[in-house]
Order: structure tokens, then C-alpha cells, then sequence
């Protein structure tokens, strides 16, 4: 009996659910399945199909109809497909079916549509495509696939900054396509690229354009965000630096290059014990990165702390016993403390490494005009 009231239900519109979504796009109101509308709004999908089963019990195939139209409007087809067999299989035990429904031949006529596009881009025939795409995007403006591929036909004409602004588009509405997320990281490589050779020719200004494009679509791209903190290191912007550094750890916590880089900046603004901690960040990532240690004990040294300094430069040559400047560093720990043979022999280490290093003879200098050996302080002064 209920089938029946049902089915009389429907024969009484006169039209099906669907309305004149064929032409215009535009779903029929229904208050009673409202709540599906402003869960697909907001990608809450799974939620949506739990809502779905329990609205189909009172009204057997419209839920899944409805779903089925939202679908298809954002273009998601896989999905839309999905959800019109389960309308169906619903509607295929009513009476008089072929009345019901006609989202099964509104998903055609669209399918049919982007594939007919899709042959014009394969075939090269650009200009062609975009006109057959731009068809359906007259009735669907976010039709997804349709975004999508008229992005793509901007990237193969190396018209990147049109095609990643369509193909980010496309992500946000279809994120059950991971396809387009790959292709929005994709293209911000390619920026990222283009900026790191700017960067290395000292195009600070280009670079620093294209690296922003790369994270402004791309915001979890760390190694972008720390390049971009590197330049405006280099330009003495702290600040921005900073900004681009934090950002470069919320997406990857273990970038001990980035808290490196925040040690140096904050030893730059004199914020010491900002530094302090920046390196010590460094240094529980990656125990092995002798320049945290370096840097850390150089801070310790002008400070005063000349023990903790001797210790953090100690380390620093431990893992990198080439490492001149911390042999330079403890010569100058160990003359603060008079420990000159300690001293000596440290910027010894250094000579032998470095010949040419003009702070480890100056030093030697020093200590041998406080032992009142002057030949041998003329000798490297």
C-alpha cells in the first residue's frame, strides 16, 4: 500500500524530482531533504549518504535522486553514478518506473558531454574543448571535471598561473578526486623551481614572487616556506622570515634547518635566549647538526658562559672534526678562562685545516703577547 501512495505521490507533480535540472542546473526545493543539501555544502559526505538511508525509509528513492543531482552539479561523476543506481534499484519496484525518474538520462547526456570535450583536448583541438567545457559549466558552474580539464589545457600551454588558480578550484570542490590535489602540487613545484633558480642567481625579488605562488596553493609545502624565509634572511626582512619560518615548522615540526634559521635571526635581533632555544630545537631533531651546536656556543661565548660554550663547541667537532670555526671559537673560550696551552692548540687544529684563517693567527697573537713572546707574536700577528 505504501508503494503505491508513494508512487501516487509522485504522478501528482506532474513532473519529475529532478524539475528542469536538465537545463538549468538548478536543483528542485525540498524542504523535507534540505538537511542533505547543506551537508554536501559542507563535504560532509559521509554523513550526507548516513542521512540518506535514514530519509529513505519515509522517501524510498528521492534522497538518493537528490544526492545524485548534487553530485553530478559539482562533477563528480563517480559519485553521481553511485548514487543514481541506488535510485534505481529503488524506483524499479515501483509501477510505472520510467515515470519516476530522469537522472539516469541527465547523467548520460553530461557524461557523453565531457568525454566529447575530452576527446577535443586529447586531439589537441584546445580551443574546441574549452567551448564544449564552458557548455557545461553554463548549467554548472562548478562542474569539477570540467574546471579541471580547462585548467590542464592552460598548464600544456605553459599558461600556469590561469591553470593552477582552475586546478585549485577544482580540488576544493571535488576533494574526493586526489588526482586534482596532485596536479595543484604539481604546478606548485614547478614555481618552486623556477624560484630556487632565481634564487641562486640572486633574483631575490622573482624568486620571492614565485615562491609565494608555490605555498599560496600549496600551503603545506615546508621546503617552499623555508627557501623563502632564506631570501628574506638574506634581505634582512626578520620579520617576514620569521612568518615564513613558522609556517615552514605547522607543516613540518621536524625542520630543524627552519629552527636553525630562527636561532640565527633571533641572534641577530638579540634575543638570545630565543636563539638559545631555536638550536636547542634543532639539536633534539637532528643530534648531529654540528652548526646548531657552533651557533648555540657562540652565544654562550658572548655571553660569558665560556664552559657551556666550550662544550657545545667540543660537540660541534666531535661530529665534524674539519670544522675550523669552532676550533677558532675554543681558542677564544679557553683565553677567556687562561687555559693558553688549551688555547694554542686549538688554533693550532685550526691552521692546519685553514691556513688562510686570519682570526685563528690573530688569536695566537694574543696569547703569545700575554706570555711576552713577541717574535712569535710578530710571526702571527
Amino acid at each position: 500500500m505504501k508503494k503505491y501512495l508513494f508512487l501516487l505521490l509522485i504522478l501528482s507533480l506532474g513532473i519529475s524530482a529532478t524539475g528542469n535540472f536538465i537545463s538549468t542546473g538548478i536543483i528542485p526545493e525540498n524542504k523535507d531533504l534540505s538537511e542533505l543539501d547543506i551537508l554536501f555544502n559542507k563535504q560532509k559526505f559521509a554523513d550526507m549518504s548516513d542521512k540518506a538511508e535514514n530519509l529513505s525509509k519515509t522517501y524510498s528513492h528521492l534522497p538518493f535522486e537528490r544526492i545524485a543531482m548534487l553530485y553530478l552539479s559539482s562533477g563528480i561523476l563517480d559519485s553521481s553514478i553511485f548514487y543514481t543506481n541506488k535510485t534505481l534499484n529503488l524506483v524499479y519496484k515501483l509501477d510505472d518506473f520510467e515515470n519516476i525518474t530522469d537522472i539516469d538520462q541527465i547523467l548520460e547526456i553530461y557524461s557523453k558531454k565531457l568525454k566529447s570535450a575530452k576527446k577535443s583536448q586529447d586531439r589537441g583541438v584546445y580551443q574546441d574543448a574549452i567551448d564544449e567545457y564552458n557548455e557545461i559549466l553554463k548549467i554548472f558552474p562548478n562542474f569539477s571535471s570540467a574546471i579541471y580539464e580547462i585548467g590542464n589545457i592552460h598548464f600544456a600551454q605553459k599558461k600556469f598561473d590561469i591553470a593552477i588558480e582552475l586546478i585549485y578550484k577544482a580540488s576544493q570542490l571535488n576533494p574526493l578526486n586526489e588526482n586534482y590535489n596532485i596536479q595543484v602540487r604539481n604546478i606548485s613545484k614547478n614555481y618552486y623551481k623556477e624560484a630556487e633558480n632565481q634564487r641562486k642567481q640572486k633574483r631575490y625579488s622573482e624568486a620571492l614572487e614565485n615562491y609565494d605562488m608555490s605555498v599560496k596553493y600549496y600551503p603545506e609545502f615546508s621546503s617552499a616556506w623555508f627557501q623563502m624565509a632564506r631570501v628574506l634572511y638574506l634581505q634582512k626582512d626578520y620579520e617576514s622570515s620569521i612568518e615564513s619560518l613558522n609556517n615552514c615548522i605547522a607543516h613540518n615540526s621536524n625542520h630543524y634547518q627552519a629552527f636553525k634559521l630562527l636561532g640565527d635571526i633571533y641572534y641577530r635581533l638579540r634575543e638570545n635566549q630565543k636563539a638559545i632555544q631555536s638550536y636547542n630545537s634543532a639539536i633534539s631533531i637532528n643530534t648531529e647538526y654540528y652548526q646548531a651546536y657552533y651557533s648555540k656556543g657562540k652565544i654562550l661565548l658572548s655571553s660569558g658562559e665560556n664552559s657551556k660554550s666550550i662544550n657545545d663547541f667540543l660537540k660541534c667537532i666531535e661530529i665534524n672534526e674539519a670544522y675550523t670555526k669552532a676550533y677558532v671559537a675554543l681558542g677564544i673560550a679557553y683565553t677567556n678562562i687562561s687555559s693558553y696551552d688549551l688555547a694554542e692548540s686549538n688554533l693550532n687544529t685550526a691552521l692546519y685545516y685553514d691556513s688562510n684563517s686570519h682570526e685563528a693567527y690573530f688569536r695566537l697573537a694574543q696569547i703569545f703577547a700575554a706570555k711576552g713572546d713577541y717574535e712569535m707574536t710578530r710571526f702571527h700577528a
